[in-house]
């Protein structure tokens, strides 16, 4: 049911993705995702997006970034990622998934653009 939820709401917003399966999650692998705010607005980023496979019960964590994102300095927490060597994984966590946020697809892509905006 995850996977059908997330699908729906990228195809809701015109989002056009391939999927891979990483580690039991499906990684929504988006070719160019445009950043909608900040001092990268416009500019458009290969991402992928970890979806758990209970989702939307559990929250989705991090997110994948092509490593030719162009973005400059200053990104924390980038890890290897498990798409390869041309993708680098950036440590993310929506603590608020459990409380206050509602749990929907929405939610998470609302703070994968406050992440693009500020790095």
């Amino acid at each position: 049911m995850s996977s059908r939820i997330f699908e729906e709401y990228l195809a809701k917003r015109g989002i056009l993705f391939t999927m891979a399966d990483m580690d039991g999650k499906t990684v929504y692998i988006v070719e160019s995702y445009t950043v909608p705010h900040g001092r990268f607005a416009g500019r458009g980023v290969g991402i992928g997006l970890p979806i758990p496979p209970d989702f939307p019960t559990a929250a989705p964590y991090g997110l994948h970034v092509r490593n030719d994102h162009g973005f400059g300095g200053g990104i924390q927490a980038v890890n290897p990622s498990g798409l390869g060597g041309g993708w680098g994984f950036w440590s993310r966590e929506i603590k608020e998934w459990d409380r206050n946020s509602p749990r929907a697809a929405e939610t998470y892509m609302d703070h994968v653009d406050r992440w693009l905006e500020v790095e």
